[in-house]
Formats: C-alpha cells, sequence, structure tokens
C-alpha cells in the first residue's frame, strides 16, 4: 500500500510523496532509517528501476518514500513550471518537509 501526502512548494508548485506502507505517524518517532526515491524522466513510483529499488529497501528494513515531482502521476499542476533535471530544489524542498515533519532521531 501506498500513500499521497502532497508538499506545498515555496513558489506555489506542487510536489509529492508517495509513502510505502502509508503515511508515518506525526506523533510516533520513525524506527526505520528513511530511504528517499528521486525517480528519472518519468517522474513516478511506478517505473520498474523505481519499483525494485523500493522493495530491495523494503527487505532491507528501510521505510521508502518517493518524490513525486511537478505534474507527476496526476499531481496538480498549480504554477506554470514543469520538473526538468534543474529542478534540484524541489528535491531539498521534500527532503526538508519529510525531514522537519517525521524524523525526530537523527540516526535515522
Amino acid at each position: 500500500m501506498q500513500e499521497r501526502e502532497l508538499v506545498k512548494l515555496p513558489d506555489g508548485g506542487t510536489c509529492g510523496l508517495e509513502w510505502d506502507g502509508g503515511l508515518p505517524k506525526e506523533d510516533r518517532l520513525l524506527t526505520k532509517p528513511v530511504l528517499v526515491i528521486c525517480p528519472g524522466l518519468g517522474g513516478g513510483s511506478q517505473n520498474l528501476y523505481s519499483l525494485a529499488l523500493l522493495w530491495k529497501a523494503r527487505k532491507a528494513g528501510f521505510q521508502v518514500v518517493t518524490i513525486l515531482f511537478r505534474g507527476a502521476e496526476g499531481l496538480p499542476i498549480t504554477v506554470p513550471k514543469l520538473s526538468y533535471s534543474g529542478s534540484w530544489e524541489d528535491a531539498q524542498t521534500c527532503i526538508e518537509f519529510i525531514d522537519k515533519k517525521y524524523i525526530r532521531d537523527p540516526d535515522t
């Protein structure tokens, strides 16, 4: 089961986080290390290389989350800007969002 969470970007754009196993509980400490998958050109979480990485990471004990970049897999397009290879700031914003909202233990 995967559950999607939307992340509002500083310019008003929207990215998504696809959590494997559902959204983490905000009031609970994540006990597993978190692996963030940033898919390539297709931008989705259902391509074979992302799924293969997810399955291996899950088996190794990671909490896996995939960043869905602007316009990917049905995300709303909220500003006139789509994702491209130079959109590293979007990934940084998503990782900071995860860290601030869900990471309580710096070793996770």
